[in-house]
């Protein structure tokens, strides 16, 4: 993250008092006239709706400081903005952003879950906490490539649209699996080509030659 970048948006707020305590001070009075200065000094920064949401829920749920709070939520918009400029769905871009600013998992883990929240709200599922737990319990078997836990899902989640996830879930974690077993055999294996002096000894003698010095075979 641009230092300076954070530097010019702190530049922007009122000194003496810190986001969070602005927002507790003006929550103490009116909550709904709380919401609605928020919403402007979100919107004071001039970025976008991802920053302005992040930074709104952010005050509303932590104690972080100043330049913690924009740092999330600048990081937030430009992840946002890069996976649907990459062709990812706006619902997919919002998870991902927000379990990858948690910094504790891999990339592979936050794609998966995004992937199964967004697979979830194309059937009409409701985006809750509900559905959260249940991606979360997907990313994990997915990164740990855990069959018999993926089994274990499917006796607990039994929605059609929680089955037909799991069965594909299943094929690809199958896929993969065989996908790097055949790249070890391979890698195994010699790729330099025999020269032509190599493959005439080969013809003339193809049981190998007897050196006299090698233990005949059993």
């Amino acid at each position: 993250m641009d230092t300076q970048k954070i530097d010019e948006l702190l530049e922007q707020g009122v000194h003496g008092f810190s986001i969070v305590d602005r927002y507790n001070e003006w929550k103490a009075v009116d909550e709904k006239q709380a919401d609605e200065k928020l919403k402007e000094l979100a919107k004071s920064y001039n970025k976008d709706v991802f920053f302005e949401e992040y930074l709104i829920e952010s005050v509303k749920g932590n104690y972080l400081s100043d330049r913690e709070l924009l740092e999330d939520a600048t990081n937030y918009s430009e992840i946002c903005k890069s996976e649907i400029a990459s062709g990812k769905s706006v619902c997919y871009a919002k998870h991902y952003a927000e379990i990858k600013l948690c910094r504790e998992f891999v990339d592979e883990y936050c794609r998966l879950l995004a992937e199964v929240c967004d697979f979830a709200v194309k059937q009409g599922i409701k985006d809750d906490i509900a559905l959260f737990s249940f991606a979360s319990a997907c990313a994990e078997v997915y990164v740990n490539e855990r069959i018999t836990d993926l089994l274990h899902l499917k006796d607990i989640y039994k929605a059609d649209w929680q089955q037909e996830y799991l069965s594909k879930l299943h094929d690809r974690i199958m896929r993969e699996q065989e996908t790097e077993v055949d790249t070890s055999t391979f890698s195994t294996l010699s790729t330099r080509r025999k020269t032509h002096e190599e493959e005439i000894w080969d013809m003339m003698f193809p049981e190998g030659i007897d050196d006299g010095f090698s233990l005949p075979e059993d």
